[in-house]
C-alpha cells in the first residue's frame, strides 16, 4: 500500500470525533481523528476503501458539531498492517470557509501547546531576571487564584460563576512547587522537576516556601538547612538564596519560576495573556514573607492583586455567596506549614477573630518521621547508615510520602526500595514493613502541636470553644485520621466535609479573584497576625500594635529624646510576642529626624503607627511641644534587591533624608534596595 499521501508530519492530535457516510452506507459510530489543514486520520478497525468519497462531521468529545464537509480516502490500513495505527487518510475536497479558518486556528494552536509542552518537559532557558522598574503594562481581563504551596500549587478561576481548578499542562489539578537545573543546564519546574529529584537532588530547589523571606542567620534556618539536598547560603542582604548547577538563585526568583508555570497554562487554558493574581500565603507568615511573594509575583510578569491568607480563603471557597452566618474554625495542614483561623461569617462579610500558626510544621516533617523511622531500622540490621546518601534519601522521602498516603486508608504498608547499598559485594534493598499505628506513634506530638496552636488562638481572643459551629480541615496532611481524632477530642465535634482539602484555598482566591472583577461587594475583615513593635535599647522589645488586632486601627507610642542636643533618633522595628528581641524577627529600622535639641528626656516625640480604611500603614512622627510633623526615613531589612515602595505619612522639615516626592520611595544608595515594612502592611491588609 502506498501511504505517500499521508499528512503525518502535519498532524496535530486534538480531543475531536468524526461520523462518517458514504453513498452507499451512513456510519452513525463515531472515531476519534487527528486533524491537518488538508486532511484528517480516522482511527477505525474497519477503514472504508481508497478512493472512496467521505461525507464527515467533526464534532467535539461532548457531541457538538464544530463543522461538515466531504474528502476523499487516500490511503488505509488494516489491523494486519498495522496494529496500533490502522485506519485511513481523509483528503478534504469540500470545506465552508469558516470550517477552513477553524481547522487552521486548531493546528496552530496544537502547534504552539505541544512546542510549549516540549519546553516543559526539556526544560528551558533561564532568563536574567527583570529590573525592579517594569513598565506598566496593560491589565488582562482575567484574575486568576494562585495557591503557592510548599509542595503542591494551583491556579483557579471562575467560568459561569463555578470555580475551577485549571489543570496543568500533564493534565493535572497541582503542580509540585519544585524547581531544577538539568544536565543540560535548562531550567525545570513542576513535574519533569519532581522527576529529576530522584536521580539528582543537588540541583533541585523544593520547599522553597519555607526558606523565603527568612535570614540565613536566623536559628530556624540554621535549624532545618540540613534537611534540604540543595546548597543554602547568604545572600548579599543576609537572607537565604540558593546554588543549584553553580548558579545562585534569591527564593524570590524560585518561587517565580513556579508562579510564571501556573501563569502560562492559565494562558494556555483562556487563550489571552494573564498577569493579574490573588496570591494565598499562610495567615501567619511575616512581613518578609507576604512582601517576597509579592516581588515573585512582580518576576513572574503578574501583577498581585491581593495576599490573601490562606484559612482565609479556604473559608471563602466554604461560604462565599451561601448566605450563611456561621463562626468555623479553618485548620490548615498543608504540606510544610500550618494555620489555625477563627472567623465568623455573615453572608458575604470574613471576620478574622484570631489567627495563628507554625511555618515550620507540614507533611513533610510528618514524611521526614518515618524516612528516620526506616533509615534507623536499617542501620540496627545492617550496621549502615543511608542519611549520608542524597539521592537514596530522596528515593526514601518519596516511598515514605506515598506511605503515608496510603495508610490513611489501609492500616500496613510495605515500603521496598531496591539496590540501596552493597554489603559484602551483594545488592541490598530496603524491605520495611509500616503500619498506621506506627505512623501515628511517630508523629502523634507534630499533632498535638497543632491542637496547643488551636487552643492559643482560641484563648488569645477568649472564644469558647462551644461557639465554633464548624470546623474546617484545609491541607492534604490533614487527611490523616489520627487528625481527625484528635480534632474530634479537642473540639467535641466531626469536622465539616464540604470542601476539598487539596483544593479549597485555591479555590477561594478565585473566587475573590472574580468579586474584584465583578466589583461585588465581598468584605474581608483581617487581623494582625504577629505583633508589631519597637526597640530602644537594642535588648527589650516593646509592642505598638498587638497580634490579633483588628484592621483598620492605629496605636501612638510617646518617645524622649535618648541624649542631650542630638537632632534625629532610631528605633528598630520588630515583630513578634518576646519581649526580647532576640526571639523575634526585625524588620527594619525607623528614623525621626529634627528633634528639638534640649537636654536628654526633655523632648517628647509622638510616633502613631496607623492601617487606614484603605489598608495603607502610615508612621507620623510629632513633637508633642510644638505640634509640628517631622520627618521619618525607614529602612528596611528584609533582603530584596528589588525595589518594595515604602509609604511614610508626609512630613515637613529641611532635615531628614532625601526624597523625590512627598510618597517617601526609600532606597539606600549603595547596595540592595530595601523593601518596605509599610508597604508589607498595606499588601498583608488589602482585603
Amino acid at each position: 500500500m502506498d501511504y505517500s499521501n499521508r499528512r503525518k508530519d502535519e498532524r496535530v492530535k486534538y480531543p475531536l470525533l468524526i461520523r462518517l457516510s458514504t453513498d452507499s452506507t451512513d456510519v452513525k459510530k463515531d472515531f476519534a481523528v487527528n486533524i491537518s489543514k488538508g486532511g484528517c486520520f480516522v482511527h477505525t478497525h474497519n477503514p472504508p476503501e481508497v478512493g472512496q468519497t467521505i461525507k464527515f462531521e467533526i464534532l467535539k468529545n461532548t457531541g457538538e458539531i464544530l463543522f461538515s464537509g466531504e474528502g476523499t480516502v487516500v490511503w488505509k490500513k488494516t489491523e494486519s498492517d498495522d496494529k496500533k495505527e490502522h485506519g485511513c487518510g481523509i483528503r478534504f475536497t469540500k470545506l465552508s470557509p469558516q470550517a477552513a479558518r477553524l481547522i487552521e486556528e486548531i493546528v496552530a494552536q496544537e502547534i504552539e501547546r505541544s512546542g510549549a509542552i516540549k519546553e516543559y518537559k526539556e526544560g528551558r532557558d533561564i532568563e536574567p531576571s527583570k529590573p525592579a522598574e517594569t513598565p506598566a503594562i496593560k491589565k488582562s481581563r482575567k484574575i486568576i487564584g494562585i495557591d503557592l504551596g510548599t509542595t503542591f500549587s494551583c491556579v483557579s478561576t471562575v467560568v459561569n460563576n463555578k470555580p475551577v481548578v485549571i489543570p496543568s499542562r500533564q493534565g493535572y489539578r497541582t503542580v509540585p512547587s519544585i524547581v531544577a537545573i538539568n544536565e543540560k543546564g535548562k531550567l525545570l519546574v513542576g513535574n519533569p522537576a519532581r522527576e529529576q529529584l530522584l536521580i539528582n537532588p543537588r540541583n533541585t530547589v523544593y520547599g522553597a516556601k519555607r526558606l523565603i523571606g527568612r535570614k540565613y542567620k536566623s536559628k530556624i534556618v540554621q535549624d532545618i538547612k540540613s534537611r534540604f539536598s540543595y546548597e543554602i547560603l547568604e545572600g548579599e542582604n543576609e537572607n537565604c538564596i540558593v546554588s543549584i548547577a553553580d548558579t545562585k538563585f534569591t527564593l524570590e526568583e524560585i518561587s517565580s519560576f513556579i508562579l510564571k508555570e501556573l501563569k502560562e497554562i492559565a494562558e494556555t487554558y483562556f487563550a489571552e495573556e494573564v498577569n493579574r493574581a490573588v496570591i494565598t500565603v499562610p495567615a501567619y507568615y511575616n512581613e518578609s514573607q507576604r512582601q517576597a511573594v509579592k516581588e515573585a509575583g512582580r518576576l513572574a510578569g503578574l501583577e498581585v492583586e491581593r495576599i490573601l491568607n490562606e484559612p482565609t480563603a479556604a473559608a471563602i471557597a466554604f461560604g462565599f455567596y451561601k448566605g450563611m452566618k456561621k463562626r468555623i474554625m479553618v485548620y490548615d495542614l498543608g504540606g510544610g506549614t500550618f494555620d489555625v483561623s477563627i472567623m465568623d461569617i455573615h453572608d458575604n462579610v470574613f471576620e478574622v477573630l484570631s489567627t495563628g500558626g507554625d511555618t515550620f510544621l507540614g507533611g513533610v516533617d510528618f514524611d521526614n518521621r518515618i524516612v528516620n523511622y526506616i533509615v534507623d531500622e536499617f542501620n540496627k540490621q545492617y550496621g549502615v547508615d543511608l542519611s549520608k546518601d542524597m539521592v537514596i534519601m530522596q528515593r526514601l522521602l518519596f516511598a515514605a510520602e506515598n506511605a503515608k498516603i496510603e495508610l490513611s486508608s489501609a492500616q500496613e504498608k510495605a515500603v521496598h526500595i531496591p539496590f540501596v547499598s552493597l554489603i559484602n559485594g551483594k545488592a541490598v534493598d530496603i524491605r520495611q514493613s509500616i503500619t498506621r499505628q506506627k505512623v501515628e506513634e511517630l508523629t502523634s506530638d507534630l499533632v498535638d502541636r497543632t491542637i496547643i496552636v488551636c487552643e492559643e488562638v482560641l484563648n488569645a481572643k477568649n472564644i469558647d470553644i462551644k461557639s465554633i459551629d464548624e470546623i474546617l480541615l484545609v491541607g492534604g496532611q490533614s487527611r490523616m485520621p489520627l487528625v481527625k481524632k484528635k480534632i474530634v477530642e479537642y473540639f467535641g465535634k466531626e469536622p465539616h466535609k464540604g470542601v476539598h482539602p487539596d483544593e479549597a484555598v485555591g479555590i477561594g482566591a478565585a473566587l475573590l479573584a472574580d468579586s474584584i472583577l465583578k466589583n461585588e461587594n465581598v468584605l474581608l475583615i483581617d487581623v494582625l497576625p504577629m505583633s508589631v513593635g519597637i526597640s530602644l535599647d537594642g535588648k527589650k522589645y516593646l509592642k505598638v500594635i498587638p497580634r490579633n488586632s483588628q484592621l483598620p486601627t492605629e496605636r501612638s507610642i510617646t518617645l524622649l529624646n535618648p541624649a542631650d542636643f542630638v537632632k534625629e533618633m532610631t528605633l528598630g522595628i520588630y515583630q513578634g510576642e518576646s519581649p526580647f528581641i532576640e526571639a523575634n524577627e526585625i524588620v527594619g529600622e525607623l528614623t525621626i529626624f529634627n528633634i528639638p535639641q534640649v537636654p536628654k528626656g526633655k523632648a517628647r516625640i509622638n510616633v502613631k503607627f496607623s492601617v487606614d480604611p484603605e489598608s495603607i500603614f502610615k508612621i507620623q512622627a510629632v513633637d508633642l511641644e510644638s505640634g509640628e510633623s517631622l520627618p521619618v526615613r525607614f529602612i528596611n531589612f528584609t533582603n530584596r534587591k528589588d525595589l518594595i515602595k515604602v509609604r511614610l505619612e508626609d512630613s515637613p522639615g529641611d532635615a531628614g533624608p532625601p526624597r523625590k516626592s512627598d510618597k517617601t520611595d526609600t532606597r539606600t544608595e549603595k547596595g540592595p534596595k530595601k523593601n518596605g515594612f509599610m508597604s508589607w502592611l498595606k499588601g498583608l491588609f488589602s482585603r
